[in-house]
């Protein structure tokens, strides 16, 4: 009877069916912590810096964690037996009076709950194993989200701050040019015109200047949003990019890579396992659930013992239909997995060519256009200095020199972007 009294208490205060891997993963989630940044971040921190920040303070990436975190702790919870113990305390009266002899007690499941096979909470800590592991996965597609719009926003912000840059030396040249012009204008070697030409040039570079300049405040706000800060809160604008990084890897590579690592991939992987788990579960209805109970008197006596099993015959059309459901959301989520990986491979080519283009272009103004525009301006400098070519000339082919410079800064921010893009979608470790 003391075995029993064990079993009863084993069943229903301390009975966990854990599933195999369940302390793995409390491991990796434990590992995976975003924590909270040491310091606050230095108004000229490099975009290392940033990024490193925005993995340690975004919000975003947070409630992801506290949803894998959640997750696991479901497990125990569905691998844990529903029914509660319950003791009982009886005592007689004879003439009046009591005894210790006349006292029972009960020992057994809450009526209200009976016991379950335990290879169905096996099974149910299984299926909720798997949902956890999901939430693991959508938790690193998160901080690789999070990665590329970071990238992606400090790249707007210094193109930003480059064109800024640009402005200012185009209005600064005008400036020169609108001076040229009065003068000749002055000494009756040029008309009018000219002159009003050149100020209207000049005003129309103030106000594309003070345009670029109000753009600002937003572009900064944007990633100070990105990395839990204040929008106001002041952010040095880029003095210049930082190296361009290589794409080694062949079209068959990277695509390899995002059916093997691709973490929305793997998230659906694992919600596929969990359908089938829980299939397995829908199935296991048809197991009888059970009851246990014994009581006794104070004297050691059993006085009764009571076993039940409750058959769900009448639950069979409904259990039927469970488990047809638990199979269609099976087949539900197959299908969904095959598309997104589908779609996935897709937005992968297409990125992958769009990048390559922006890197050839980016390399030929660097290495072709943006020097021959320097040499051109040294040429028509020295033909000015010679005698041989006006000013109007000399500053015309500074601007070219300003406006191409432009472009190539625009090359190499899209290539970034469009490469944090990609690694999002494959990237280099699982």
């Amino acid at each position: 009877m003391r075995k029993l009294a064990a079993l009863l208490l084993m069943l229903a205060t301390g009975c966990v069916f854990s599933p195999a891997g369940e302390d793995e993963e409390r491991a990796r989630a434990a590992k995976a912590w975003p924590g909270a940044a040491d310091q606050p971040l230095a108004s000229h921190a490099g975009l290392e810096e940033i990024l490193k920040h925005a993995c340690l303070s975004n919000a975003g990436l947070k409630e992801r964690w506290w949803a894998w975190k959640a997750a696991l702790e479901q497990i125990p919870q569905d691998a844990s037996q529903p029914a509660a113990l319950a003791i009982t305390y009886e005592q007689m009266f004879e003439n009046g009076s009591t005894s210790w002899a006349q006292s029972t007690f009960g020992v057994g499941n809450d009526p209200m709950a009976n016991f379950v096979w335990p290879a169905k909470l096996k099974t149910a800590g299984r299926a909720a194993l798997e949902k956890a592991r999901a939430a693991g996965h959508r938790f690193e597609a998160a901080r690789l989200d999070l990665r590329t719009r970071v990238v992606v926003a400090w790249f707007d912000y210094a193109v930003l701050a480059e064109t800024i840059r640009v402005r200012e030396a185009d209005a600064a040249i005008l400036e020169t040019m609108v001076d040229a012009a009065e003068t000749r204008f002055r000494a009756g070697t040029a008309p009018q015109q000219d002159a009003i030409k050149a100020r209207t040039q000049r005003d129309l570079a103030r106000n594309r200047l003070e345009t670029e300049r109000a753009k600002l405040p937003g572009r900064r706000a944007a990633l100070n949003a990105l990395l839990n800060r204040e929008p106001l809160a002041d952010l040095a604008r880029p003095a210049s990019f930082p190296p361009l990084r290589a794409l080694d890897a062949t079209d068959a590579e990277i695509l390899e890579r995002l059916s093997e690592r691709n973490p929305e991939l793997l998230a659906l992987a694992r919600e596929v396992r969990s359908r089938r788990e829980t299939v397995t579960l829908r199935r296991q209805e048809y197991i009888p659930d059970f009851a246990l109970a014994f009581s006794g008197d104070a004297g050691g006596l059993v006085r009764s013992l009571m076993a039940m099993l409750t058959a769900p015959v009448t639950r069979y059309p409904a259990i039927e239909a469970s488990i047809a459901q638990a199979k269609a959301e099976l087949q539900m989520t197959r299908a969904a997995r095959r598309q997104m990986g589908h779609d996935l491979q897709a937005r992968a080519v297409l990125l992958l060519y769009d990048c390559r283009d922006a890197h050839r272009q980016a390399a030929l103004y660097a290495s072709s256009i943006l020097p021959q525009a320097e040499m051109v301006v040294e040429s028509t400098k020295a033909a000015y200095v010679a005698g041989r070519v006006s000013a109007v000339e000399l500053l015309d082919s500074q601007r070219m020199r300003l406006e191409i410079r432009l472009m190539l800064a625009e090359f190499r921010a899209e290539r970034e972007k469009l490469l944090a893009e990609l690694e999002a979608l494959a990237p280099d470790a699982p």
